[in-house]
């Protein structure tokens, strides 16, 4: 497995890989599974190297494009479900409104 599947591995289950200096650093809103952190440790160094070389965007390459846009679904995809939902409770608030009360 190459550092570039990695990261877009990671990106797909929702860890973000990134440099803060010269330490890698992973945002994830849950805890990794083990065999993803397994794999981020064992790439570690190319992992560094390959965002170290991408840190401009016009150096980006296949693989980081890959990377970005893999992210930019999984944000599309989750976005699309909330929408579904929030429409989903609208349509109930409109099927079965409530009417007003007014005391006196």
């Amino acid at each position: 497995m190459s550092a570039a599947t990695v990261i877009s591995g990671a990106a797909s289950a929702g860890v973000y890989l990134e440099l803060d200096g010269g330490l890698l650093k992973m945002k994830a809103a849950a805890k990794p599974p083990d065999r993803l952190l397994a794999e981020i440790r064992a790439h570690k160094a190319e992992i560094v190297a390959l965002l170290r070389d991408q840190s401009k965007p016009e150096d980006l390459d296949a693989a980081a494009i890959a990377v970005k846009e893999a992210e930019m679904d999984r944000v599309q995809a989750e976005f699309q479900r909330q929408l579904a939902e929030l429409r989903e409770a609208n349509a109930k608030v409109y099927a079965n409104p409530t009417p007003w009360k007014v005391k006196s």
